[in-house]
């Protein structure tokens, strides 16, 4: 599945993002099982060369749970949870509607905020030469 995902879902993402920045684009994964599959890790090296990062990579290594740095862990994960948990979900029907109504109400306004968030941690990273850093 994951690998279906990198050959068709992921060119389909990345379909406006214009050449020249799909060539320095820098592709970023957990330690999921999934993610270490020789089809996957092939993918990646013919797809992102020499600029993809993942725990135990030959190319960058991720340190599992860097949360500063992963908008899905310090921002998406959490508001999900809160939306969906704010009562208790009836069903798994119930939980997944309200999972997608969740999604539907991030915003353009939230995902700037996100964005800046970001870019500010990444500058807080730079700062202390990639050593572990609060936020």
């Amino acid at each position: 599945i994951y690998l279906r995902f990198l050959q068709d879902d992921l060119p389909n993402l990345l379909r406006h993002v214009d050449n020249y920045l799909l060539r320095r684009m820098w592709f970023q994964q957990d330690g999921a099982l999934a993610h270490k599959s020789r089809a996957a890790i092939q993918y990646l090296n013919n797809r992102f060369p020499n600029r993809w990062i993942d725990m135990g990579s030959r190319v960058q290594e991720w340190p599992p749970r860097s949360l500063d740095l992963t908008p899905l862990d310090f921002y998406f994960w959490g508001y999900i949870r809160d939306i969906v948990y704010s009562q208790k979900p009836i069903t798994v029907e119930n939980m997944k509607n309200r999972i997608r109504q969740a999604c539907r109400n991030i915003n353009v306004g939230v995902l700037e905020k996100v964005r800046d968030d970001f870019h500010h941690r990444l500058e807080l990273c730079i700062q202390v030469n990639g050593q572990v850093f609060e936020h």
